[in-house]
């Protein structure tokens, strides 16, 4: 069996990256840059615009090359928060459903949706909140919004899982 394998597409197989340079700290074989993961759980609850805000990670969930966080699918003028916790849960929250445990941690600053029914916030983690946060964490990421439709109702985006890579 020959592996072919090249996780980061770097052009360079796995097998031989981990003998070589490649980094793979906790030894599990597999490469320290692969082990970034970011998947979605939780649906949020449909809004004034339709099926409800979609929160989503754009780039890799990188500690030194960081992301950003978008949510779209927004009633335009919505006041908009991202929060962030390390365990995920399920209590009816508003008109949609919280889907991050306590203690949870307020990213900065809020947004308010544009024209285009979207907010983007970049990640940092050289400050608070996320500083101390490292390779290997795993974060459960959520934004809470108001509803600027006619009823302005308090509602939740669906959540994403996080585990940070270097």
């Amino acid at each position: 069996y020959e592996s072919t394998e090249d996780c980061n597409e770097n052009g360079i197989l796995d097998e031989c990256e981990l003998s070589g340079r490649g980094a793979d700290l906790n030894q599990n074989g597999v490469l320290d840059e692969c082990e970034c993961r970011s998947s979605t759980y939780c649906d949020g609850a449909s809004n004034s615009v339709g099926e409800g805000a979609v929160l989503s990670l754009n780039g890799l969930p990188s500690v030194s090359q960081p992301g950003s966080l978008r949510v779209s699918q927004l009633p335009q003028g919505s006041p908009v928060v991202y929060f962030y916790g390390n365990k995920p849960f399920e209590l009816p929250f508003g008109a949609g459903v919280r889907c991050v445990s306590y203690p949870v941690k307020r990213l900065h600053p809020a947004q308010v949706a544009g024209r285009d029914g979207a907010t983007e916030l970049q990640l940092d983690f050289s400050a608070p909140p996320l500083f101390g946060e490292v390779r290997g964490s795993t974060l459960f990421v959520q934004a809470w919004y108001i509803d600027s439709g006619e009823e302005r109702t308090a509602n939740m985006s669906n959540a994403i899982q996080i585990t940070l890579c270097e």
